[in-house]
């Protein structure tokens, strides 16, 4: 049985139809985002002073060394979790790292840590690109290796938005975990990205190939019509 030619240009106008509908770009996409950044940290202090470069400092017998980091999303999560580097030794992929010696006896409790990320990567965070996190002190060490030193962390998460490239605004959640460190050890600080997916309208390659055959579809479709009105 013979199609009609009016069945045919319906047809061909409703595949036209759907792949311009499935060449719509989203305004929610979710990607790989890649972040780096680097921490600083101090005790007893307010806001630790930026540098990427190695950096300590020490309550007694607590010492601190900050980070630098580098890592990509999968499924919008990223783990900052590595294991800590040499005491002194600029640590890579985790938030900094706490060495806890016990030479002599300290009570900790009562004082406080403050850690200071700093993101370079992705650009175009509005407003500040840094966020401080404060940690109350809790414990003590005594010779002989005993007690410990445990970071309460009073506000472990930040949110983040950021302009990104081609247009659109992204967003992130960064969170800080708290731990504890016994003497002797090297413990690492680590942390979590929860980002949000990228708000853009800009169609990607594949889509302006979509939005051509969607157009040819039409075309083709109108040419039927044409024909079968003469």
């Amino acid at each position: 049985m013979t199609t009609p030619l009016g069945a045919k240009a319906k047809a061909v106008f409703g595949l036209g139809a759907l792949a311009l509908f499935a060449a719509v770009p989203a305004s929610v996409r979710a990607q790989t985002i890649n972040f780096q950044g680097y921490t600083n940290g101090c005790f007893n202090c307010g806001t630790p002073a930026q540098t990427n470069a190695v950096q300590t400092n020490s309550l007694d017998g607590a010492t601190f060394t900050n980070a630098t980091f580098n890592v990509n999303t999968a499924g919008g999560f990223a783990a900052l979790g590595s294991a800590p580097t040499a005491s002194g030794t600029i640590n890579f992929n985790n938030l900094g790292s706490v060495v806890l010696n016990n030479t002599t006896p300290f009570t900790f409790t009562g004082n406080t840590f403050s850690l200071r990320t700093t993101f370079t990567v992705p650009g175009g965070i509005i407003g500040s690109n840094s966020a401080t996190f404060t940690a109350n002190l809790f414990g003590a060490v005594a010779p002989g290796e005993n007690g410990g030193l445990s970071f309460q962390f009073t506000n472990p998460t930040q949110t983040f938005t950021y302009a990104a490239a081609g247009g659109g605004t992204g967003s992130f959640t960064f969170s800080v975990n708290n731990f504890a460190v016994n003497p002797g050890d090297n413990v690492p600080i680590t942390g979590q990205i929860l980002a949000q997916q990228i708000n853009t309208t800009i169609p990607e390659p594949s889509t302006y190939a979509l939005m051509g055959t969607g157009l040819l579809g039409l075309f083709g479709a109108g040419r039927l019509r044409r024909r079968n009105n003469a």
